[in-house]
């Protein structure tokens, strides 16, 4: 019933997985990594997982 239909929309969890190439102005690729985020539960916002994944991004960027 309506029970298990709530359940269902809230189950799971979100993913973004990003493959990032840093370049130099020539075009020669100076470094490669894979970044993976996820939101534990459907609680969170998809936005803030958009966030969270673009700082660690970031940090990998920063080194």
């Amino acid at each position: 019933g309506a029970a298990r239909a709530l359940l269902g929309i809230m189950a799971g969890r979100d993913k973004i997985i990003s493959h990032v190439r840093v370049m130099d102005a020539n075009g020669a690729q100076l470094a490669s990594f894979e970044v993976e985020s996820t939101n534990s539960t459907a609680w969170g916002t998809t936005g803030g997982l958009h966030q969270k994944h673009a700082e660690e991004i970031a940090l990998r960027l920063k080194g």
